[in-house]
């Protein structure tokens, strides 16, 4: 009994070779055709990941901007309030000549009362 088994193992181990063989080559050309049709859906998947960590990146410097321009422009705001109450005032202290009527030599009038207090104001 064990002569036939090993006459037929003689027989069919090259064949059984050669299947097993057959299988790992059939099993790498399955593999790598998964990998050639998956291929540009990696490559879109990659580009998809850059673009978020682009727009993510962008989000958190806005978050960053945000508070600074914020505050800018409360800096900005305080700063027109400040000039306007000093124009006012400056106004008020140099009532502008009767020779002054509406118009551009009005504009330019105050223009000089004002370069002439903000001169005598910044001067010790």
């Amino acid at each position: 009994m064990i002569a036939r088994i090993e006459a037929w193992w003689a027989a069919w181990k090259w064949v059984a070779i050669l299947a097993a063989l057959c299988l790992v080559l059939a099993s790498l050309n399955i593999w790598q055709a998964y990998r050639a049709m998956t291929a540009p859906m990696r490559l879109e998947n990659e580009a998809l990941s850059a673009s978020l960590r682009a727009v993510t990146g962008m989000a958190e410097q806005r978050t960053r901007d945000d508070a600074k321009l914020m505050a800018d422009l409360e800096r900005i705001a305080d700063r027109g309030q400040r000039v306007r109450i000093e124009y006012r005032s400056i106004a008020a202290k140099q009532p502008l000549p009767e020779q002054c009527a509406p118009g551009q030599q009005r504009v330019d009038a105050i223009n000089r009362a004002l370069s002439g207090a903000t001169n005598q104001e910044s001067s010790p």
